[in-house]
C-alpha cells in the first residue's frame, strides 16, 4: 500500500523539520548569507541553474532539498522558486490525495515558505489518518502540536498589540493637548514592539535549530563508532576512510552546534533587554497617566469642566474674553478672568459649549 511504502521515507523527512517560525520572518531574512551551511548553499546554486536552464522539476527538487538542509536559504533571492516549488506539490497532489510524501512536502513548504501553518497543519493530519507506523504518528502529532502553539501564540499577541493600541487610542482623547508628545511615544512603543517580535522570531528559530543540530551530531557519532568498530575488525581501509571523513564532519557539526549555542544566549540576552525595555515603558506611561488625571480640575461650576481633556476655552468664550479684557489689564486666561467668564454665560451658552466638547470627541 502506498502508505507503507512512504512511511519511511516520511519518518525521515519529519527529522529534518522542526517548526515553522511564527507569522513574522523577518528574523529569517535579516540573517547574513554567510551563516548558511555551505551544503545548503550548493543546492540553491544548483537549483538556480536548473531554473536557468528551464529544467524546474530538477530546479524545484535541489530547492526544496537545500531549504530542507538549512531553511536560512530563504535570504536569498529564488526567483520565484519557492512559489513554484509550492505551486507543482499542490498540484501532484490533487491527481495523488494520498501520497504520503507529498502531503508532508505540502506542508513543510507551507509552513516553512509562507508561515501558512493552519494549511500546513491540514496536511500534517491528513498524514497521521493515512499511516499506520506509531513512531510517524507521533512524530507528526509534535509538529502538529507546535504548530498549533505557534499560532497560538501569534494570536496572542495580536490581541494583546490590538488591546494596548486601543487602550493608547482612548488615552489619547483625554489628552489631546499633547499630541506631539503621544505621537512620539508611540512611534518608539512601535518599533520596539517590531523589534522585540523579531527577537521572538529570531530564538525561536534557534531554540529549533539547537536540538535539530545535536541530533545530527549524535547520527554522526553514532556512524563514526560504527565504521571504527568495522575498522578495527576488518583493517579494510575503506572504513579508514570513513572514520577520518566522519571525524571531520563531527568537528565541524560541533562548531556549528557551539555557535548556534552562543547565537541562542544572545538572542536570549536580546529579548530580556527588550522586554525590559518594554516594561520600562508601560511603567513611564502608566505614571504619565496618573499624573495627567490628578491636574484635572474639581471645580464642578467650571465652564470647560465638562471635558476633562480641555483646558484651554472654546471660541465662544475667547470672544467673551477678548471683549472682557479690554476694559482693564487683567490676564485673559488667569483663573480669575475665567471665573467670570464663566459666570457670565447663560445656561443655552453652556449648553452649546458643552455640545461642541462633545462633537470634538
Amino acid at each position: 500500500m502506498l502508505k507503507f511504502r512512504n512511511s519511511a521515507l516520511l519518518f525521515a523527512s519529519l527529522m529534518l523539520f522542526s517548526p515553522a517560525l511564527s507569522i513574522n520572518t523577518c528574523s529569517v531574512f535579516a540573517q547574513d548569507q554567510t551563516t548558511v551551511s555551505e551544503e545548503a548553499k550548493e543546492l540553491y546554486q544548483e537549483a538556480i541553474e536548473y531554473q536557468k536552464k528551464s529544467k524546474m522539476s530538477e530546479a524545484i527538487d535541489s530547492y526544496i532539498k537545500a531549504l530542507r538542509k538549512d531553511r536560512t536559504v530563504l535570504a536569498f533571492d529564488d526567483n520565484g522558486l519557492i512559489e513554484a516549488a509550492y505551486a507543482d506539490s499542490v498540484a501532484k497532489l490533487k491527481e495523488s490525495p494520498d501520497d504520503i510524501k507529498l502531503l508532508e512536502v505540502c506542508g513543510f513548504l507551507a509552513s516553512v515558505g509562507f508561515s501558512d501553518n493552519k494549511t500546513a497543519i491540514g496536511y500534517y493530519e491528513r498524514i497521521v489518518e493515512l499511516v499506520d507506523d506509531e513512531g510517524v504518528k507521533a512524530r507528526t502529532n509534535l509538529l502538529i502540536g507546535r504548530l498549533n502553539a505557534t499560532m497560538q501564540a501569534q494570536q496572542e499577541y495580536d490581541s494583546a498589540v490590538i488591546s494596548s493600541l486601543r487602550d493608547e487610542r482612548i488615552k489619547s482623547w483625554a489628552e489631546m493637548e499633547k499630541v506631539d508628545e503621544f505621537t512620539e511615544k508611540q512611534a518608539k512603543a512601535s518599533d520596539l514592539s517590531d523589534r522585540l517580535s523579531d527577537a521572538y522570531s529570531n530564538r525561536e528559530s534557534l531554540q529549533n535549530k539547537v536540538p535539530q543540530l545535536e541530533e545530527e551530531l549524535n547520527e554522526l557519532q553514532e556512524s563514526y563508532d560504527k565504521a571504527d568498530r568495522l575498522w578495527y575488525t576488518l583493517k579494510d581501509e575503506l572504513y579508514e576512510r570513513r572514520r577520518r571523513r566522519l571525524k571531520n564532519d563531527i568537528a565541524a557539526k560541533k562548531e556549528e552546534l557551539e555557535a548556534a549555542k552562543k547565537e541562542l544566549k544572545s538572542a536570549e540576552k536580546e529579548v530580556t533587554k527588550l522586554e525590559k525595555e518594554d516594561e520600562k515603558m508601560r511603567q513611564e506611561e502608566e505614571e504619565s497617566a496618573f499624573n495627567s488625571e490628578e491636574q484635572v480640575p474639581e471645580d464642578e461650576d467650571s465652564a470647560f469642566n465638562s471635558d476633562p481633556s480641555s483646558s484651554r476655552p472654546t471660541s465662544r468664550a475667547l470672544e467673551n474674553s477678548s471683549s472682557s479684557s479690554n476694559e482693564g489689564d487683567e490676564d485673559e486666561y488667569s483663573d480669575d478672568a475665567l471665573s467670570k467668564q464663566a459666570d457670565e454665560m447663560s445656561d443655552d451658552e453652556r449648553q452649546e459649549q458643552l455640545d461642541q466638547l462633545i462633537d470634538n470627541l
